[in-house]
C-alpha cells in the first residue's frame, strides 16, 4: 500500500497495477472482503477526490444555473421599469401637444367669431359653428390659426 501510494500518480506505475490486478482477478476475488479493504486503502484518496470534484462540478453548474437565472430577472425588471418611464414620458409629451393644439384651435376659433362679431357677420357663426368645412374657409380668409 505504501508503495502504491508513492508512486499513484505515475501512469507507468498505475498500469503496472492493472495489469497485476486484472491478471490476478480470480486470487483476488477468492477474498473479497480482503480485496475491497485493500483496494479502498489504495484508491480511497483517489476516489475521495473524483468524488470532490464531480460535486465541486456539479455545484458549479448549479450555482451558474441560478446566477443567471437571478441576472436574467433582474434584467427584465429593469428594462421593463426603464421602457415604462420612456412610455410614460412619451404619453405626457403627446397629451401635451395634443392639449395645446386644442387650445390654440379653440383660440383661433374665438378670433373668427370676433372677428365676424366685429364686422357685423354674426349670420356666419351659426353656419361655422355647425359645418367644419365653412369653419376652415373662413379661418382661411381672415389668416387666423
Amino acid at each position: 500500500m505504501k508503495d502504491y501510494r508513492k508512486h499513484s500518480e505515475n501512469t507507468w506505475y498505475q498500469s503496472a497495477m492493472n495489469i497485476i490486478v486484472r491478471a490476478n482477478e480470480e486470487k483476488f476475488m477468492e477474498d473479497d472482503s480482503m480485496v475491497c479493504d485493500a483496494l479502498m486503502e489504495i484508491m480511497g484518496d483517489k476516489l475521495e477526490q473524483r468524488i470532490e470534484e464531480k460535486v465541486q462540478t456539479e455545484v458549479e453548474k448549479r450555482v451558474q444555473a441560478r446566477v443567471e437565472e437571478k441576472v436574467q430577472a433582474e434584467v427584465e425588471k429593469r428594462v421593463q421599469a426603464r421602457v415604462e418611464e420612456k412610455v410614460q414620458a412619451e404619453v405626457e409629451k403627446r397629451v401635451q401637444a395634443e392639449v395645446e393644439k386644442r387650445v390654440q384651435e379653440i383660440e383661433g376659433i374665438n378670433a373668427l367669431y370676433a372677428t365676424l362679431i366685429q364686422l357685423g357677420r354674426q349670420e356666419e357663426i351659426m353656419k361655422a359653428t355647425t359645418d367644419e368645412n365653412y369653419r376652415k374657409k373662413l379661418l382661411e380668409e381672415f389668416n387666423i390659426g
